[in-house]
């Protein structure tokens, strides 16, 4: 008989008084299948919500990590606090089931996924795919394939990422973008009326702190 290592997993986020409260628990288990799906999140939009819906369409799909890195990169110098960005995530999963989040770090995460022998998938836009993002020692992928991306040969022929199998999937809302909503609202502060968007593409609780905490401007 196989007995399987089972762990109670306290998933946290970070609020704005600094301090840890429990989210949601789960029972890890051998041979669970797990998508970590890390990135910036700076602001989080619709094209990811996207993203992590088309990858829970999935047979191979249990759960999927959503992971606010915390890590400085000298390519994003100016990204915003990550208690922030988290809380973001938090405003739009809190109760999802299938969603979860996660403070630790992402080694820590991997590690804990692996003692568990949990199966780790590496959820990825096309376009980040890189030597940075091929460390992430991954079971298999799944790629999203973005704008410039789906007529990509060579991303259109991959069938594997470092010798592990790659699914690709196609998101809606694929021309969104991080770096297109920060311009918006930089475009709008140059305008006349000096008033930010009244809509934009993310869901109303993310908005929502965008706009309490003045983000972007």
């Amino acid at each position: 008989m196989i007995f399987f290592k089972a762990f109670i997993l306290t998933i946290c986020l970070v609020n704005s008084t600094a301090y840890s409260i429990p989210l949601k628990n789960i029972i890890l288990k051998e041979g669970m299948r797990i998508a970590v799906y890390p990135g910036s999140f700076d602001p989080f939009h619709k094209a990811h919500m996207a993203i992590i819906d088309e990858a829970l369409k999935l047979d191979s799909v249990d759960y999927v990590i959503v992971y606010a890195e915390q890590e400085f990169k000298p390519s994003k110098p100016n990204r915003t606090y990550y208690p922030i960005r988290q809380k973001m995530l938090e405003s739009v999963y809190h109760d999802h089931p299938q969603v979860l989040l996660s403070t630790e770090r992402l080694v820590d995460i991997i590690k804990m996924l692996r003692d568990h022998k949990v199966t780790v998938i590496a959820l990825v836009g096309a376009d980040n795919i890189s030597p940075e993002t091929i460390m992430f020692v991954a079971d298999k992928w799944i790629v999203n394939l973005r704008p410039g991306f789906r007529e990509d040969k060579n991303i259109l022929e991959m069938t594997d990422i470092m010798g592990q199998p790659v699914t690709k999937i196609m998101a809606k809302d694929g021309e969104v973008s991080s770096t297109k909503i920060r311009q918006l609202l930089i475009q709008s502060l140059t305008e006349a009326s000096k008033e930010a968007p009244r809509t934009l593409p993310v869901a109303g609780p993310v908005e929502k702190i965008i706009h309490e905490k003045g983000l972007y401007h």
